[in-house]
């Protein structure tokens, strides 16, 4: 069976595939990522007969994972919590076969969460905190589990209800349109014409949790300048809305689109009017802050990080001329990309032990040289950014006497001369 290129997948599709990649990789992530643990849980919207469920099997299939359907109609609130009425030795549960069970703990299922809206408030409850606990009868689930929502329009169902608000921020949500139906027609009964599981890609889950800082600064710069988190009116047409918890799934799920495409596409670049974007945006925090963040997202000229850092180019000296002319008005777009800068130099990629790493930030001296260069070329006019910028470095890199780390020193010196606080930093390093 010939795979589809992923960029020509519906755009439905290919939001669903980016949030469970999101969730493989922040479930599986180490304690000091800022995103660990965080959950992505795709929502899907769809009529009854839209390939809900069809689409999550074959997916199930395709990637050789089992396969569970828990159907909120057809339990209670203490199968999912427990009860002292369950014989645990013997692991009976009513409605919920035992060899169902078994796989939430031992393999890694694609579990599919179906009627949510159907589902008896008690017992929706009791699924929704599965979302964001993992925990089933008090047992945490295998991380490498991925859970998937599933919903027929409110007005679908004879016993449908509304989520509540805070029931709406635990997904990312996603309508099911007409290109999607199109899709499932076409495509669905011969298998599953995607590329391999980009949700077991290792390399596009190392990437996941890398782009994460950079849209991390991108997000909290969307927050500083909006102030959206201060507004408590929910409006009345939005089915979510913005809130620390739908923010870091914005945060993650657009940081695994950006790994999932440039993982697909080398030519890829951001772009603010991107598709995948834009739906996950109005998914994860709703129709009116997410036009707020796209808005922002198309005003936002930021160099690419691994141009200016490691490319053997001309390409960071445009941006060091760039910000060396800044205007006051673009002082936001400046501060957004040192934070970026910086939050790449202090990471430490997975392999480097520790008694390595002071030779792998020695090996790394060009692109911190690169980085004082855009430090020296703003001049005096930022001092407290360069300040905090020097701080950071000092805790980070070891300095030894290489000839490229004596370069870096001599621009340090340059850019801290006749300044009291930043000679410090300085006197620190050397």
């Amino acid at each position: 069976m010939k795979t589809i290129e992923f960029h020509k997948l519906p755009t439905e599709t290919q939001a669903v595939l980016t949030c469970m990649t999101a969730q493989q990789a922040f479930q599986t992530t180490t304690p000091d990522h800022p995103l660990y643990e965080t959950n992505t849980i795709p929502l899907i919207w769809g009529k009854p007969g839209t390939g809900k469920s069809t689409f999550t099997l074959r997916l199930a299939e395709h990637a050789n994972r089992q396969y569970i359907t828990i159907v909120g109609t057809r339990l209670d609130r203490t199968l999912i919590f427990g009860s002292y009425a369950v014989n645990r030795e013997e692991e009976t549960i009513k409605f919920f076969p035992r060899e169902n069970i078994k796989p939430l703990f031992e393999t890694n299922p694609i579990v599919l969460i179906d009627e949510i809206t159907a589902t008896p408030e008690s017992v929706r409850g009791a699924l929704l905190e599965l979302t964001v606990s993992r925990r089933w009868e008090g047992r945490k689930i295998n991380p490498n589990t991925i859970i998937i929502g599933a919903s027929n329009p409110v007005k679908s169902s004879h016993y449908g209800k509304d989520l509540s608000r805070p029931e709406t921020t635990r997904f990312v949500h996603i309508f099911l349109g007409e290109k999607y139906n199109r899709f499932i027609k076409d495509h669905m009964g011969k298998g599953f014409p995607v590329p391999d599981p980009i949700f077991d890609d290792t390399s596009i889950l190392h990437n996941t949790q890398k782009y994460a800082y950079e849209w991390g600064n991108i997000i909290r710069h969307f927050t500083r300048t909006t102030n959206i988190l201060e507004n408590d009116e929910f409006p009345a047409n939005d089915y979510t809305e913005a809130n620390p918890r739908s923010l870091s799934m914005l945060q993650a799920t657009c940081a695994a689109a950006e790994a999932v495409i440039g993982g697909f596409d080398n030519n890829y670049t951001r772009a603010a009017n991107d598709e995948l974007v834009r739906t996950i945006a109005l998914g994860a925090i709703g129709n009116t802050a997410g036009a707020m963040f796209l808005k922002l997202l198309s005003q936002l000229d930021l160099p690419e990080i691994e141009r200016f850092l490691r490319e053997a180019s001309n390409y960071y000296q445009e941006v060091i001329k760039r910000f060396s002319q800044l205007k006051s008005e673009d002082q936001d777009t400046l501060f957004l990309f040192v934070e970026n800068l910086i939050d790449d130099l202090e990471r430490i990629p997975p392999g480097v032990e520790e008694k390595d790493i002071a030779r792998y930030n020695i090996s790394r001296a060009n692109e911190f040289s690169r980085f004082i260069d855009l430090l020296s070329a703003l001049g005096t006019k930022h001092v407290e950014l360069a300040y905090d910028a020097c701080r950071r470095l000092v805790t980070k890199f070891p300095i030894g006497r290489t000839p490229e780390v004596q370069t870096m020193i001599e621009k340090i010196n340059r850019l801290v001369s006749g300044n009291t606080q930043l000679r410090e930093i300085l006197e620190a390093i050397c």
